[in-house]
């Protein structure tokens, strides 16, 4: 999702034309990252829908990561959990979307800005993730 918008806006990808089932009974809009997606209701649970309304799977999901962070998964996804237990479920319920983006931009790698940064590979560290806070009002 991120990385479609940032290829469209820096004229490296085409605008992708969507064929998302709306008019679906089990069709639902959610938040994610403070940005609307669309989703089904499965029998599964909800799933999001790619923009030829193909369904994401979150067994394929964990397999990108695990793959993007090779050896470190374990260690940045406990980092995650970390950092989310400082928030209420009060509030996450409530403000995920943009807690989530705003969190996001914290900790994500820096690269070069523009069509320099496109595909850069970039370093994570798990430092940087532990040390966001949430805001004051967001806190247990």
């Amino acid at each position: 999702m991120n990385i479609q918008s940032k290829g469209e806006h820096l004229g490296l990808l085409e605008k992708k034309k969507t064929n998302i089932p709306s008019s679906a009974p089990n069709f639902s809009i959610v938040g994610l990252l403070g940005r609307p997606v669309p989703a089904l209701k499965t029998e599964h649970g909800l799933r999001g829908l790619r923009s030829d309304g193909s369904t994401v799977f979150p067994k394929k999901v964990k397999k990108y990561f695990e793959a993007s962070f090779s050896d470190n998964y374990g260690a940045v996804r406990h980092c995650m959990k970390v950092v989310a237990g400082r928030f209420s479920k009060e509030s996450l319920s409530k403000n995920l979307g943009r807690l989530g983006y705003d969190l996001y931009t914290s900790f994500r790698p820096k690269v070069p800005d523009g069509g320099a940064g496109w595909g850069v590979k970039a370093t994570f560290d798990c430092k940087v993730l532990l040390s966001c806070e949430p805001p004051s009002s967001s806190s247990r």
